[in-house]
């Protein structure tokens, strides 16, 4: 997801069967539905985030680069600003090729690039609610064998994404809001992982709900 690919597309309202940035958060506002929006920290640069932060909720150049983003959003028929808390920082960022690499590097680098962007993003909108993804699968992921450490080799691939939530959580030095947990059902249920029974599964969520609380 590029953001500048989803702006200025029906700049005049008309009704069409696909829809931009600001026909879907003007819907939102419609239906009285407070938006969350993701913020693609693989492929964007620090710039290109500050001003899709600044297209959606500023009044003028926010972020002093020279380009004022909100005049852009004002050109495509929107003049206020929309009103955004929830950002999320990625998606399911633990897998190529959207991701960091199920490593123990990959769980550093990600920690890395929240604590420098959710400063950078609660600077613009001070009431933003930082929102991280994580999957929370004991089982190894497909094709993947539980990894042996080795002198030398300390970025091993982490053999499970609950191991790189774990090791993300371990890294992070900066507050965040909220977790976004990601469930997939195992085998499509036929497993016998502990988390699958539902008293299990919420007992599961709980636990890992406690933990990231005391970080």
């Amino acid at each position: 997801f590029y953001w500048q690919d989803h702006i200025g597309k029906n700049p005049d309202g008309r009704t069409f069967n696909t829809y931009d940035l600001d026909t879907f958060l003007q819907m939102c506002e419609r239906f009285g539905i407070e938006p969350l929006m993701q913020i693609n920290i693989m492929g964007e640069t620090d710039a290109s985030i500050r001003g899709y932060v600044e297209y959606l909720t500023g009044a003028g150049d926010r972020d002093g680069d020279g380009v004022d983003w909100a005049a852009v959003r004002r050109r495509n028929g929107r003049q206020e600003p929309y009103r955004i808390r929830f950002w999320q920082l990625g998606n399911e960022l633990h897998d190529p090729p959207q991701g960091f690499g199920g490593s123990a590097q990959g769980a550093r680098d990600y920690a890395a690039a929240v604590e420098r962007l959710a400063p950078m993003i609660r600077g613009m909108v001070p009431e933003a609610r930082i929102v991280v993804p994580l999957i929370n699968i004991e089982r190894p992921r497909s094709g993947m064998a539980r990894p042996e450490a080795a002198p030398g080799k300390p970025d091993i691939n982490l053999a499970s994404s609950a191991e790189f939530a774990r090791a993300f959580l371990s890294h992070l030095r900066v507050p965040v809001d909220y977790v976004d947990w990601h469930f997939y059902a195992a085998n499509g249920w036929n497993g016998d992982y502990p988390y699958l029974g539902t008293d299990d599964e919420w007992r599961h969520y709980y636990t890992w709900g406690t933990k990231f609380r005391e970080c």
